[in-house]
């Protein structure tokens, strides 16, 4: 009886995705990270795909203006909106952090074109946030779209500390 290895070929993406890190690849989101978002499930994230049957994307936070402050933010389809969830380190302890989705790349940030829950850090400088924004998936991932992060929370915020260019995600 000859044992067929076919069953095996549905991994393969899996096993892609989920390493994320391409150790020759220099793009826009650091050294060894790919410039296209790469499959996971965070925790606390959504599991699966999102109603429009796209599996989460990662994106890569990076520092703004020397702040120390990185991490990283899970992106769902969720019924014609788009789920972010964010997970930030290197904030002054004890302090909060009012987010956008910009118009715009981190290079060239645009306009928040809608606002996401507070990161509230913590006594070691962390803090996560989960928001559900009304923009539909297609258009958050396409290419012209970042997520931010600033100085502080409420009416004077001032600049970005970290932020995150949404690549372009075919759907």
């Amino acid at each position: 009886m000859k044992l067929s290895k076919s069953w095996l070929l549905p991994c393969v993406p899996l096993v892609l995705a989920a390493c994320g890190k391409n150790e020759t690849d220099s793009g826009e989101n650091g050294p060894g990270y790919a410039d296209t978002a790469a499959a996971a499930t965070e925790p606390g994230a959504h599991a699966g795909a999102g109603a429009g049957g796209m599996a989460p994307q990662m994106i890569f936070m990076r520092e703004v203006g020397g702040s120390g402050v990185t991490g990283e933010a899970t992106l769902t389809e969720e019924a014609g909106q788009t789920g972010v969830a964010v997970r930030l380190t290197g904030f002054q302890p004890n302090t909060a952090h009012s987010g956008h989705v910009h118009q715009g790349t981190c290079e060239s940030l645009g306009a928040p074109v809608a606002p996401l829950q507070d990161v509230q850090a913590d006594d070691a400088g962390q803090g996560t946030a989960t928001s559900t924004v009304a923009i539909p998936g297609a258009v958050a991932m396409n290419g012209e779209h970042s997520i931010a992060y600033h100085q502080a929370a409420g009416e004077n915020i001032g600049p970005p500390v970290v932020c995150g260019t949404i690549p372009h995600h075919a759907m």
